[in-house]
């Protein structure tokens, strides 16, 4: 028999930082800007800004959906309310995929390939595989324990992340000096001027993809749902937003803006600057990367969860016996 997921157990905090977990920031400034840097170069600063105010525009969509309807479906709810049945039924393939492939892709494969440029001979020797393994069963065992212990996990772990990057960020522009400029707000020193410019955002604003299905899948869950998603939405978006921009901007002037072609050549960029500082701060933002990507599974793997809960219970797709939760209200 279906069961139901427990109501009015999350308040804004804990689906603040449920977004964080999902975007991953740490994992972004230290292992993903680099492909960002190889196209905007000095510009990098100004990419992801203008990026994260593209996305602003896009999460709008969630933003405004969030206030009426109020269903661990997401995505798959909305399209079906606003196009219908069929369309719905096709954005659920389209979740069901993404989905998978972005926690196989991301989470498991992304952070293999982190510890690769840490330690090459991590992934030479396979011993990638137990320990992306082992970290997945760490996630599973905190999935499993259901959402309040999640959630908990990633408001402890996300606020600890934030005060890191924010003061490994702060260390940076002091560090930089007078190298401290403007001049990187400036598309036209992008690689190939304003077409290279507009070329990196494409990239820029994958950076903040997956925050409106951390948020709209545990809508159910959420106390005062149509209040809370969308300022959750609003706040998470701005906490993100405005430490990756900085992050991005301490990063780019302390390695030197005409230099981020080497910048982006470098892919342990993130940890060669946080070694600058001291060798805390580069374990730190080491322990912390690696988390940001359990973080990343424990946000999508919580979204999946709920996703394919809606999807079984809406007879689309999945069996009716997926929409069984048990004691802890885990689907």
């Amino acid at each position: 028999m279906a069961g139901d997921l427990k109501r009015n157990i999350l308040g804004k905090s804990r689906l603040i930082w449920q977004g964080w977990g999902m975007t991953a920031p740490a994992a972004d400034i230290a292992f993903l800007l680099g492909a960002i840097a190889l196209v905007a170069l000095g510009a990098t600063p100004l990419s992801i800004l203008i990026g994260f105010i593209i996305y602003l525009a896009i999460l709008n969509t969630s933003y405004r959906f969030s206030q009426k309807y109020i269903s661990a479906g997401s995505d798959f709810n909305y399209v079906g309310k606003g196009l219908g049945g069929f369309m719905a039924t096709f954005e659920g393939w389209n979740l069901l995929f993404g989905t998978i492939f972005a926690y196989a892709g991301f989470g498991m494969l992304g952070l293999a390939a982190f510890f690769d440029i840490f330690d090459s001979q991590i992934v030479t020797d396979y011993l990638w595989i137990p320990i992306v393994l082992l970290l997945n069963v760490i996630t599973f065992f905190i999935l499993y324990r259901g959402i309040r212990f999640s959630t908990s996990y990633q408001t402890i772990t996300g606020v600890a992340e934030f005060l890191i990057l924010i003061a490994g960020g702060i260390g940076l522009v002091i560090l930089a000096g007078k190298g401290n400029t403007l001049e990187v707000f400036n598309p036209m020193i992008a690689k190939g001027g304003i077409y290279g410019f507009i070329h990196s955002l494409t990239l820029s604003v994958v950076t903040f993809i997956g925050l409106s299905i951390a948020l709209t899948s545990i809508s159910e869950e959420t106390k005062t749902p149509r209040e809370n998603v969308p300022k959750s939405l609003l706040i998470s978006s701005l906490i993100i937003g405005g430490t990756i921009i900085f992050l991005t901007y301490a990063m780019t002037v302390s390695w030197g803006y005409t230099d981020m072609a080497s910048f982006g050549n470098s892919l342990d960029n993130g940890l060669v600057l946080f070694n600058k500082l001291s060798p805390i701060m580069f374990i730190l933002l080491f322990i912390f990367t690696v988390n940001s990507f359990m973080g990343n599974n424990i946000s999508m793997g919580t979204s999946m969860t709920r996703i394919f809960y809606a999807f079984s219970r809406d007879g689309v797709i999945f069996p009716r016996s997926f929409s069984k939760v048990d004691g802890t209200g885990t689907p």
